[in-house]
């Protein structure tokens, strides 16, 4: 009888990893869908580009399509929105964001590992930034914000709320010392996180 149950339990292992290895490959091998009730996403394996397009919110994260591979990302026209964790455990050689874009969610470009363009623009249309969104971004020396915008601006390459009362993120590779502004009230939790500066002031 234990034998018979040896059998069976072996068999079930066999099964589980031959079902978790075609769900890899079948992830990896995946290349276009859903990322939104009206986006969707396409990936061209040879270019490494990422395209994302159709209007409204994305959802989907991307580290389950495309794991540790540099990407192009290229969010067009008519999306408003990056949700959660969206392009967290990712690496990014090259970002265009659209200037339909309202909303970056909390940790969307966060992660110790991914390699940020060396700079990002903020588009004028964005009123809301989320938690932790751009801090620990290897690569990622600069953060720019666009002009127009009414909700954030930056100072040397430090992103600020509108008044500049508020230092949300300074860049993880920007280097060299750096003076924080009179009139900064509040710096954001992690702002400074694994930053690539000698001094601050």
């Amino acid at each position: 009888m234990k034998n018979q149950w040896k059998r069976l339990l072996s068999l079930f292992l066999c099964l589980m990893l031959l079902m978790v290895g075609f769900s890899s490959t079948t992830l990896a091998a995946k290349t276009s869908g859903k990322c939104g009730k009206h986006a969707t996403w396409s990936y061209n394996k040879k270019k490494k580009t990422l395209t994302i397009s159709g209007k409204g919110e994305i959802k989907d994260t991307w580290s389950k399509y495309l794991g540790d591979t540099k990407v192009t990302v290229v969010i067009k026209e008519g999306i408003t929105s990056i949700g959660k964790d969206a392009f967290s455990e990712n690496s990014i050689k090259k970002l265009s964001l659209p200037k339909s874009l309202t909303t970056i969610g909390a940790f969307a470009f966060s992660n110790l590992d991914c390699t940020m363009p060396s700079s990002v623009t903020v588009p004028k249309n964005v009123k809301k930034i989320g938690y932790h969104a751009f801090v620990g971004c290897e690569g990622l020396k600069s953060i720019k914000v666009a002009k127009g915008n009414k909700y954030y601006t930056s100072k040397d390459g430090v992103l600020f709320n509108k008044d500049k009362a508020t230092l949300i993120c300074c860049p993880s590779d920007k280097t060299g010392k750096y003076t924080i502004p009179d009139g900064v009230k509040t710096i954001e939790e992690f702002a400074f996180q694994d930053s690539g500066l000698k001094k601050l002031t």
